[in-house]
């Protein structure tokens, strides 16, 4: 779960002109959840959020509640890893 300002959601959708039922579609993410997250009754997961952000044209930081950072979150630990590394 990524922890949102519900407020800032509300926010960037009004400043982008956009209803709740365009957001959800542009974002590809359920009404009833749209609202949900801004009621602040639900927390999106990583994908909606990125999703949202997206939608929206802004950074991630952008709907994160004060004193949260953002950190995706691996698929597997290659995607940390260079390659392999050889230990002296």
């Amino acid at each position: 779960m990524v922890t949102i300002d519900p407020a800032r959601l509300r926010f960037w959708r009004n400043m982008r002109t956009m209803t709740v039922t365009e957001l959800a579609e542009a974002s590809r993410i359920n009404r009833h959840s749209l609202i949900s997250y801004e009621l602040g009754r639900r927390m999106p997961r990583e994908k909606p959020f990125r999703r949202l952000c997206t939608a929206l044209g802004i950074g991630p930081e952008n709907l994160l509640l004060d004193g949260y950072r953002y950190i995706p979150q691996a698929k597997n630990d290659e995607e940390f890893s260079d390659g392999p590394v050889e230990l002296d």
